[in-house]
């Protein structure tokens, strides 16, 4: 399964990271994203998602991972790691531990 990941903002044309970028890898699915800034510092772009500009090349790709035998190893580790460092549980505890929501 190859699932789409766009990252632009709704007004304009700035790209970020979405909730999407964690989601899909969850579920098992291997990512193709638009870029945006940061990604590489939560999984490995070329082994846990890859990545397009336009639609010709979103086409290329699409067509290489369907038939590439190994993306399976890539979602599944980029599905670990989510699960394991990126859950909404986590961002929130992130988020009351920095605004010192939690003792001490």
């Amino acid at each position: 399964k190859i699932a789409l990941n766009f990252s632009r903002a709704t007004q304009g044309a700035r790209r970020q990271i979405k909730a999407r970028f964690f989601e899909i890898p969850a579920c098992g699915a291997f990512m193709l994203t638009e870029p945006a800034e940061g990604m590489d510092q939560y999984l490995a772009p070329g082994r846990h998602f890859d990545l397009f500009d336009e639609p010709g090349e979103l086409v290329d790709k699409a067509k290489y991972w369907l038939a590439n035998a190994g993306r399976g190893t890539g979602a599944l580790e980029a599905s670990v790691i989510v699960r394991a460092r990126h859950s909404f549980a986590q961002r929130f505890h992130e988020i009351f531990e920095t605004a010192g929501l939690f003792g001490a």
